[in-house]
């Protein structure tokens, strides 16, 4: 791992345990406060540094200074899906490595992530509860569905959305609330599933949400 950043936003590669370079995006604030936002990207050839333009356009403006937040973006593994072992083992290891390099409290992690990525945050942090403390996806449906969550969980979605529809969405929410767990459901209206910077103000004002979800102040 590299050493500590300061302020701005950094791309960074790193060795993991199993051998396999990992690319991710760091963004450091002017005044860290003790949170950190894991981002997962959406599909798409996956080449270096693709996790930036989500991070420029939707993550770091709507969560960066509100928060506060360290943010860390990695790129997917072998080109591929959040959901393989390969990816939720990077993604966990990175996350560690964030917690154990910035002043971060440990019950302020958020793991979000747009379409794919945000498949992956249903996967991934409903596997990894002791880890992620609030999850956020976002344009996705939790594919199957889990009906084990314990944190707080906040699901962003457009109506006009083509690719997850909004229906089938709500009948997945449906069925995890059956189960005892309850959602936070944000419908917006009139932004399409490639429309993903639109998607940056329903993230921010999602912010007082994860404030009281943490149980932390302004």
């Amino acid at each position: 791992m590299t050493t500590l950043r300061g302020p701005g936003t950094h791309q960074e590669t790193v060795t993991l345990p199993s051998g396999q370079t990992l690319r991710y995006v760091l963004v450091v604030p002017e005044k860290t406060r003790g949170s950190l936002v894991v981002a997962l990207h959406h599909a798409g050839p996956v080449t270096a540094f693709f996790a930036r333009r989500m991070v420029d356009t939707l993550i770091a403006p709507a969560l960066r200074d509100p928060l506060g937040a360290v943010i860390v973006a990695p790129d997917a593994l072998e080109g591929g899906d959040w959901r393989t072992s390969t990816n939720e083992d990077a993604v966990v290891w990175l996350t560690e490595e964030m917690l154990a390099r910035y002043p971060i409290d440990r019950a302020r992690v958020l793991l979000t992530g747009y379409s794919m990525g945000g498949r992956g945050t249903w996967s991934i942090g409903t596997r990894h509860q002791e880890l992620f403390s609030a999850l956020i996806p976002i344009s996705a449906s939790p594919e199957p569905a889990p009906v084990t969550i314990r944190r707080p969980i906040c699901a962003i979605q457009s109506r006009e959305d083509t690719v997850f529809p909004f229906e089938p969405f709500l009948r997945q929410i449906e069925t995890i609330e059956r189960h005892g767990v309850h959602v936070e459901v944000r419908a917006i209206s009139g932004y399409g599933h490639y429309d993903m910077p639109l998607f940056a103000a329903p993230l921010e004002e999602a912010v007082p949400w994860l404030r009281e979800a943490w149980g932390v102040g302004d």
